[in-house]
């Protein structure tokens, strides 16, 4: 499925746009096509080189906690519908565009070819057909979700066409009202009845004072070259960085074992990294 998303970006490139009007386009049509691990409610963190200046950025939109600490998301003690964590991706993906976009488009004429895919649909591949058996006995007792994934009393299976026309008009008023909608607007005060419905107390405050912080990114030399990563809250970044710096040590890399099958070399990985952890 995630071809299909692609092909958008592809699109928008070939149309006259630049990167970032690309990546508004494609991320979107990904949240459509995606098997569930990303969406316009989930966290969005992006690296974004401006070839014009010569400069690196990093935009952190990701998750951030509700102001009741009963509300807050405890993985250790999950409870369905009232703990809530908030995504910025919808808010991120505007501020990319309104601070890098090429002025080659209108905001919603790059949510459109993704709100078109989702009410227009497209062919569930393997991958997508199993993610929706596996997560079936979690959602039962959704209507809405059965709605979505199920016809005739039977989960939707590789080849059947999955349509979103419900998220395909959220896209619309997305692109039409931009992230305030998602943020200030209806779809916040909905969202704010449903978790209320279930126990939960996110609260419209803690939408409206959502934000996006843009960063310097996080950088290291390896081996001659300078290598930019995420910042901020990012510690992915961080520790690919220091995975980048412990190999470094190693002179002859493609000639050595795998550190699974040798005790000599997992010793010095670790010893590198903890080094390069404690220099950080």
């Amino acid at each position: 499925c995630q071809p299909l998303a692609g092909d958008i970006g592809v699109t928008v490139l070939r149309s006259g746009g630049n990167a970032a009007d690309a990546v508004v386009g494609t991320t979107l049509a990904e949240f459509v096509t995606a098997q569930g691990y990303t969406s316009l409610s989930g966290p969005l963190n992006l690296l974004y080189y401006e070839a014009k200046s010569h400069s690196s950025i990093y935009l952190n939109a990701g998750l951030n906690k509700v102001r009741d600490p009963n509300a807050q998301f405890d993985p250790q003690k999950p409870v369905a519908g009232r703990s809530f964590v908030i995504g910025g991706a919808g808010r991120g993906l505007e501020s990319l565009f309104r601070r890098y976009g090429s002025a080659r488009f209108a905001f919603k004429e790059l949510v459109k070819p993704a709100a078109d895919l989702a009410m227009r649909g497209f062919k569930l591949d393997s991958l997508y057909a199993w993610a929706i058996k596996t997560r079936a006995p979690l959602f039962k007792n959704s209507a809405a979700w059965n709605a979505l994934y199920t016809k005739d009393g039977k989960l939707l299976s590789t080849g059947d066409t999955l349509v979103q026309p419900d998220f395909a008009k959220t896209l619309q008023h997305f692109g039409g009202e931009g992230a305030d909608y998602l943020f200030k607007g209806q779809f916040a005060k909905d969202l704010v009845s449903v978790i209320h419905s279930t126990g939960g107390n996110l609260t419209l405050q803690d939408l409206n004072d959502y934000q996006v912080y843009w960063a310097n990114p996080l950088q290291a030399k390896y081996r001659g070259y300078v290598v930019q990563s995420g910042s901020y809250r990012s510690e992915g970044g961080l520790l690919l960085l220091l995975a980048l710096k412990a190999i470094e040590n190693f002179s002859d890399l493609g000639k050595q074992k795998h550190f699974s099958q040798d005790e000599a070399v997992f010793e010095k990985v670790l010893r590198t990294f903890l080094f390069s952890l404690k220099v950080a």
